[in-house]
């Protein structure tokens, strides 16, 4: 949740590369995803996470294909609307550093017995 309030405040809000939904409420929105959906979206993807690196690595290549197509249908609905954002390269680089991250986290844990 911090890393989600950092990243989409950093972006969204202060370099002002993309909005949620309408430009003044934009903070708004981009809090409430941060505390509720992207959490949520990270607890799933680690609940299914394969224990092997291969699987693993298929796995987040499907999740970053699946978040992808969230992106454009968002994008579709004008639910974000990007103002110096770019899907390729800066999303696609976004969700393999976030899920890199999960996942080391996640295994780092595990080993902890956390």
């Amino acid at each position: 949740m911090g890393y989600s309030l950092l990243y989409e405040t950093s972006l969204g809000e202060y370099a002002g590369l993309y909005y949620y939904v309408d430009k003044a409420d934009s903070l708004f929105y981009i809090i409430i995803s941060a505390v509720l959906l992207y959490p949520v979206i990270e607890v799933i993807y680690t609940m299914f996470l394969p224990e092997k690196i291969k699987p693993a690595i298929i796995y987040t290549v499907l999740w970053t294909v699946l978040l992808l197509g969230y992106e454009l249908l968002s994008l579709y609905t004008r639910t974000i609307v990007f103002t110096g954002w770019q899907i390729v390269p800066w999303s696609i680089v976004t969700y393999i550093l976030t899920f890199t991250w999960i996942n080391l986290l996640f295994r780092h844990l595990k080993k902890k017995g956390l």
